[in-house]
Order: structure tokens, then sequence, then C-alpha cells
């Protein structure tokens, strides 16, 4: 296990390239927002108090940090935002042992306050998982206060409702 101090370091270092990759305008799309929780053991400040995996992230900002803990993290975002990006919403966490989609429901809704647009994405490695847990993300987005879902089509940002595009995941 790594120290709360080396956690730390991780972290500010983590936000602060999100930071720069932003700012240099590279890129339309953050992808995987918060990726370090997919490699670190579940934030001690959630552990043996009956904290649900998909909330332990978000209620123990002392042990990893979010927005209201960093400044590193709202730099990053503000930096996302400024640049026009899309964050992408990755499914893909909820089958790992973090048990929550990257970004977490804290980051979407800081993502949400700053008028940042959110996709989203399976991290499909085969075509069985390319919708996996659509349904949920719409769910997730709805409770932070998205809307609408982005998509990219020739470099554009295309917004959609999200009825309209849950609709579809249900027609197949």
């Amino acid at each position: 296990r790594m120290g709360q101090g080396a956690l730390d370091v991780l972290y500010d270092r983590y936000w602060a390239l999100v930071r720069q990759m932003a700012e240099s305008g590279l890129f339309q799309i953050a992808g995987h927002l918060d990726l370090p929780k997919k490699l670190l053991d579940r934030p001690p400040a959630a552990e043996g108090r009956g904290v649900r995996a998909e909330d332990a992230w978000g209620v123990a900002t002392q042990r990893h940090p979010e927005v209201s803990a960093s400044p590193h993290v709202a730099a990053a975002l503000d930096a996302i935002a400024a640049a026009g990006m899309v964050v992408e919403l990755n499914t893909a966490g909820w089958v790992m042992p973090c048990a929550e989609c990257y970004p977490s429901p804290v980051l979407l809704r800081a993502c949400r306050a700053r008028g940042i647009p959110v996709t989203i994405a399976a991290d499909a490695h085969s075509a069985q998982h390319l919708l996996r847990q659509f349904e949920r993300a719409v769910r997730v987005l709805r409770a932070v206060g998205y809307r609408e879902v982005a998509r990219l089509e020739r470099r554009r940002i295309l917004m959609q409702p999200l009825d309209a595009f849950e609709a579809r995941l249900v027609l197949g």
C-alpha cells in the first residue's frame, strides 16, 4: 500500500498533467478522467464503514482528492472547460475493482457545473461490450444534472438529448 503522502503526490501530479493536456489544445476528449483509482486500493477512509463501492470515491475526499479537496482537480477541469473539450463517461470502471465509472459522479457534477459536455463510451475490447452499462451511465448523467450527451462527428461536437439517446438504446 502507498502511504498518504505518496498518494497525494501521485494525484496532484496526475491532475497537473490532465490540466497540461487540456491546455495543449491538441485534444477534443478527456477520457478515463480519474483512472488512477483503477490501479490503487480502495480509499482507506471508506473501508469498514459500510460505504457502497459506487460512493466510496466521492465520500473519501480526504484520501483521494476530488474537486473540493484539491486545487489541481479544479484547475484541470477549468482547463478542460476552457479548451471546449468533452469528458468521456467510461463505463468499464463498473466492472473493475473500483466499481465506479470514470470519472466519478462527484467529478461529473463538477464537469456539469462548468458546462463541460459528456460522451459515453464502454472501452469495449469486444463487440459484446459495445454498449456495456450504457443505461446505467444515462442514469448517472441524469442524477448529476445532465440532459444531453455529446457525440463527435468530423471533429464537431453534436449534442443529443439523453431521452433520445436512451430510446435508441432500448430500441436496439
